[in-house]
């Protein structure tokens, strides 16, 4: 780097040691003095990465934070009175294109079943939502 003429910005420096089944889980690594501390998992252009890829520290955040949009907007339209078909559809698309973000990448994780029914259980909320449905309706799945 020194030779590069290239200096290191530790404030938006982030270290990951993708491990895989590996069991070492932390590195510390000294640049410049600086030194730096593996994270268990971070963000990359809004997808989350771990250091087994597997993808699953991604779908529990974005699980949480759609959950957290999925209530704020439902509490914008009751079932009774709410608003009209085409403007709950337009809920739906907001809250899969944020739950789905980066869903080529990731996809494979859902083999896992947890996982799976964490993203489900988003996906049911929402349609009985849209569906004006009672949260005791029962699901397709």
């Amino acid at each position: 780097m020194l030779e590069a003429d290239l200096r290191l910005a530790p404030e938006k420096t982030e270290l990951l040691l993708v491990t895989g089944r590996q069991k070492r889980e932390s590195l510390i690594i000294d640049v410049g003095g600086w030194e730096f501390v593996s994270e268990l998992a971070l963000q990359f252009l809004g997808v989350w990465l771990d250091i087994r890829v597997n993808f699953g520290h991604h779908v529990e955040n974005t699980c949480d934070s759609t959950t957290i949009l999925e209530m704020a907007l439902a509490w914008l339209m009751p079932n009774v009175g709410g608003l009209k078909t085409a403007r709950r559809r337009l809920y739906e698309g907001v809250v899969q294109s944020v739950l789905l973000y980066g869903a080529p990448v990731w996809v494979q994780s859902l083999s896992v079943k947890s996982r799976n029914n964490r993203i489900m259980t988003v996906l049911r909320r929402c349609a009985i939502c849209v569906a004006c449905a009672y949260r005791t309706v029962s699901s397709s799945v």
